[in-house]
């Protein structure tokens, strides 16, 4: 009999369930922000992020599609006082699933706004090309949002020709969304009632966006091709490069010099950081766009095949700062006014920078490096091996990537995540966040 009272007093509750609309709900956490954009967010005790990372190449029809998304999907863990707590066996506890979507590819981008979580996934639209009918066009991207208790999911927009760019910017005390896709620089208020999508700049060759999500944009600096319906440009190669202001909304003429092209760095409040060609050579610069262009200009590199390039900008007094790049499989800090220095001697990745350090990855593990003292010995953040380089993230206290799980089995890349005050005392104190299927983990022989 209390068999059956049990069953009877379950279907109830799924009956209750269902005339609600809805499964049973996540709690709605309030709090700081730390982190908006990337594979994870923090809001107040709540960490939310993609479980695991996943290549948009790996992916066939149907991988994406709501519900059928288990260890790919978007998760969250409550920590206490930004520390997790861990069960018998040291798993973590009070880890969640929010949403059945994949939240870590190529292009992911998550924010949290209001009482929303905002986030990229592959696209599921289906194809109508011929001999490609019916299948995932994983190639676009598109933009949701659900309620922070996971629940309302809405499809917000999806890039039409590429993988697209996403910036969000606080302008005037508006959270806007930045979208570059289909030659077009688009804006959206993302807010509980949802502005409307409208198009900024258009005939847009590309875009550069701060590093940092949440800044407020005074100027947006982009590039226009040269086509053969520019008239008087009629058959000449190189592009133009235009300054947006947001005062004026008007867009101004930077350059153009017939056969160079301008190609998009990295920006920030005071400088922009380009390449251009220098007698055939491709080499990074940066300049502040105030005055004369030549005469503000500052030549970083003397080599042309760097795979990495990141600035630190300028200082409170309006100094140029060094930038830091790959070369040859080193990494190398640059001074605007000195000899560049080796700080990494071994192939590795530039993740972020932060403050005054580098964050990168090489094979065993990822590391820091001040700008200040480039010659110290660098700090070990984790010893973690099997990374996934170039996706991580900070919050500020820990830095966020995805790895191999422990012992593991399969060459799924889950979230974990290293603790930078633990590391800066010589304490190494890595963890996996996520949810890890059994079938990911080798049993170790007793």
């Amino acid at each position: 009999m209390k068999k059956l009272t049990t069953i009877i007093g379950a279907f109830l509750l799924c009956v209750c369930f269902l005339f609600a609309g809805c499964s049973p709900t996540l709690a709605m956490p309030s709090g700081d922000i730390k982190s908006n954009g990337g594979n994870s967010v923090v809001i107040g005790e709540y960490v939310y992020f993609a479980n695991t990372y996943v290549s948009t190449s790996s992916l066939t029809t149907g991988d994406n599609d709501e519900g059928n998304v288990k260890h790919n999907a978007i998760y969250r863990v409550k920590t206490q006082n930004g520390l997790t707590t861990k069960d018998d066996n040291g798993n973590v506890e009070n880890v969640e699933k929010v949403f059945s979507k994949i939240g870590g590819f190529e292009t992911s981008n998550m924010y949290v706004v209001g009482d929303y979580l905002y986030f990229t996934s592959p696209n599921t639209h289906k194809s109508r090309v011929e001999g490609e009918e019916g299948k995932d066009k994983f190639g676009l991207t598109t933009l949701f949002r659900c309620k922070l208790d996971g629940t309302g999911l809405k499809e917000i927009l999806t890039t039409q020709t590429t993988a697209g760019k996403f910036y969000l910017a606080n302008q005037d005390g508006k959270n806007i969304l930045f979208v570059f896709d289909n030659n077009k620089i688009q804006s959206l208020e993302l807010a509980n009632k949802l502005g409307k999508v409208s198009t900024l700049i258009d005939k847009v060759a590309d875009v550069v966006f701060p590093e940092d999500n949440g800044k407020t944009l005074t100027r947006l600096f982009y590039t226009v091709s040269l086509t053969e319906e520019d008239g008087t440009n009629e058959g000449v190669s190189g592009n133009k490069l235009y300054r947006y202001d947001f005062a004026t909304k008007n867009s101004t003429l930077v350059r153009q010099i017939a056969g160079e092209t301008i190609g998009l760095v990295a920006f920030d409040t005071n400088r922009l950081y380009y390449t251009r060609n220098e007698n055939g050579t491709t080499l990074y610069y940066s300049n502040s766009l105030t005055g004369n262009f030549e005469v503000d200009e500052i030549q970083h590199t003397y080599v042309a095949s760097v795979s990495q390039f990141y600035a630190f900008g300028t200082s409170e007094d309006g100094d140029v700062l060094p930038v830091v790049y790959s070369y040859n499989s080193k990494l190398f800090i640059q001074t605007s006014d000195g000899n560049p220095i080796v700080i990494e001697s071994t192939s590795a990745t530039i993740e972020f920078i932060s403050d005054e350090y580098i964050y990168y990855t090489t094979d065993s593990g990822i590391y820091r490096k001040s700008y200040k003292n480039p010659t110290a010995d660098a700090v070990q953040i984790t010893d973690k091996t099997n990374i996934k380089a170039g996706t991580a993230d900070f919050d500020g206290r820990f830095v966020y990537f995805y790895a191999y799980a422990e012992n593991n089995s399969t060459d799924t890349y889950y979230m974990h995540r290293a603790n930078t005050k633990t590391a800066e005392l010589g304490r190494i104190n890595t963890e996996v966040l996520g949810e890890v299927l059994p079938d990911d983990i080798t049993e170790i022989e007793q």
